[in-house]
């Protein structure tokens, strides 16, 4: 049988971005868990609007469209 797949966790950077108490904890642990437990996460509350977004994803899949050899060095 295979191991079910997590799902990518979701962490909102507001509590850090505002100052909120206990925020900077809150994000560092959910990170921390995140990294431990699946190795990705996506953020939300980051204040990015869509065209800087849109400008990550474009960079982020030209990145792994290379090559294996050409991502290594």
């Amino acid at each position: 049988m295979t191991e079910p797949v997590p799902t990518i966790p979701v962490i909102d950077l507001s509590p850090l971005l505002t100052g909120a108490p206990g925020g900077r904890e809150k994000v560092a642990a959910e990170i921390g868990a995140a990294c431990r437990e699946v190795g990705f996460f996506y953020i939300a509350g980051h204040g990015f609007g869509p065209e800087r977004l849109a400008e990550m994803f474009a960079v982020s899949k030209a990145l792994f469209d290379l090559p294996e050899e050409e991502k290594k060095r």
